[in-house]
């Protein structure tokens, strides 16, 4: 299983909320941010490759997916600014393997642990997913 994380935008909706920091790194609670979460989450799934596709507070980001323990390849999207996703998802792609299934979640999205599971074992079944609000 392949998971491609997207974090390159900047939040413009609710720059009034980051303050500087990435929408992803938006506190859920008094240790945890949503990529954080998502993350921890990921720990308890096989995934063979994770790909984190960065732009805006690239470094940020790069320092939180860090201290986790996936094989993590970090991919810059230098138009953060001009682009929607679709180009990061196609900077990702060229990082994946053929043949395996892959899950595309963007990285400000609260994923329930029982939603992330079940979405993990349908793309078990050589399914690809892309989770967006």
């Amino acid at each position: 299983m392949q998971i491609i994380i997207l974090a390159a935008g900047e939040g413009k909706r609710i720059r009034s909320l980051t303050k500087g920091n990435h929408k992803s790194l938006l506190p859920i609670n008094s240790n945890e941010s949503l990529l954080s979460r998502l993350l921890h989450q990921l720990n308890e799934y096989e995934i063979s490759k994770l790909i984190v596709v960065t732009g805006y507070q690239s470094e940020l980001i790069s320092s939180v997916v860090s201290q986790f323990q996936l094989n993590t390849k970090i991919v810059y999207n230098s138009r953060y600014k001009e682009d929607t996703n679709i180009l990061s998802v196609k900077l990702a792609i060229k990082e994946l393997n053929d043949n395996e299934p892959v899950i595309i979640i963007e990285s400000d999205i609260y994923l329930d642990d029982l939603a992330l599971k079940q979405i993990y074992f349908e793309s078990k079944k050589d399914r690809s997913i892309w989770f967006t609000r």
